[in-house]
């Protein structure tokens, strides 16, 4: 029987993927995020990293057959990030290399803006 606990008991790292994040090729601002709608990365590592304007989230990923691109996520994703590092079934997905996320926007009906979106995905079994 599966110990429910199980995902809870994992040691928590601040870092766990091996990414130096000074070799990422390319970075895009969340800003950006926007306008590279449709582009999918297989995703390498994902964190919360400190900077001099506060926490911030990050995923790091390469399209099919690229180099790396790093995106700084909005403030308002951080939380997912730091729940998808907290669960040990999505760190091991990522590390397996079996997980990909689309980045795609919405506009808001209010004010008209553009907002990123994330869409994850995973690869059947076995990756």
């Amino acid at each position: 029987m599966k110990n429910i606990f199980e995902k809870y008991n994992n040691n928590k790292q601040e870092r766990p993927f091996t990414v130096d994040l000074k070799s990422v090729d390319q970075w895009f601002k969340s800003g950006e995020i926007v306008k590279h709608e449709g582009l999918t990365l297989q995703v390498i590592a994902i964190g919360k990293k400190k900077s001099k304007y506060g926490d911030s989230g990050f995923i790091v990923g390469t399209p099919l057959g690229g180099k790396t691109i790093g995106i700084n996520v909005p403030k308002w994703y951080i939380p997912t990030i730091e729940s998808m590092l907290n669960d040990i079934e999505v760190v091991g997905a990522i590390m397996a290399g079996g997980v990909f996320v689309k980045l795609g926007k919405r506009t808001s009906p209010k004010n008209g803006n553009e907002y990123p979106t994330f869409e994850w995905d995973e690869m059947p079994l076995p990756y």
